[in-house]
C-alpha cells in the first residue's frame, strides 16, 4: 500500500470520532442554550431546533455509514493479512466489532501504518 493511501485510510479512520465529538458538542450546545432559556421564561424557537436536529441527524448518518465501511474493509484486510495467524485475526476481529472507532485507529496504525517497517 502506498504511503499516501495509508494517510488517507489514516484520516478516513479518525473522520468518525471527529464528526462523533462535533455532534455531542452541538447536542450540549443546544440543550444548555434550552436550558438557559427556560428560567427566563423565553419560548425555544422550533425552526431553528429542527434545523439543528437535520444538522445532527446527517452528521450522525455520515458517520455511521462511514463507521461501517471502515469496520467491513479492516474485517477484510484482517482476514486477508498474511501476517497474522489465526489466533490474531480473531482477536483483531473482536476488537474491530466491540471498540469500533478506537479499534480501527489501533489496528491502522499497528497494521497498516507500520506495514512493511
Amino acid at each position: 500500500m502506498s504511503y499516501n493511501t495509508k494517510i488517507f485510510l489514516g484520516i478516513l479512520t479518525v473522520i468518525p470520532l471527529i464528526l462523533a465529538g462535533i455532534i455531542l458538542t452541538t447536542v450540549f450546545g443546544i440543550l444548555i442554550g434550552i436550558l438557559g432559556e427556560i428560567p427566563a421564561g423565553y419560548a425555544t424557537d422550533t425552526a431553528f431546533m429542527i434545523s439543528n436536529m437535520f444538522v445532527i441527524i446527517g452528521m450522525a448518518v455520515a458517520a455511521g455509514t462511514l463507521s461501517l465501511a471502515l469496520l467491513i474493509y479492516y474485517i477484510i484486510h484482517v482476514v486477508n493479512n498474511k501476517h497474522l495467524d489465526n489466533n490474531t485475526q480473531i482477536i483483531w476481529i473482536l476488537i474491530l466489532l466491540f471498540f469500533s472507532a478506537v479499534g480501527s485507529i489501533v489496528y491502522w496504525y499497528m497494521n497498516i501504518w507500520r506495514e512493511g517497517q
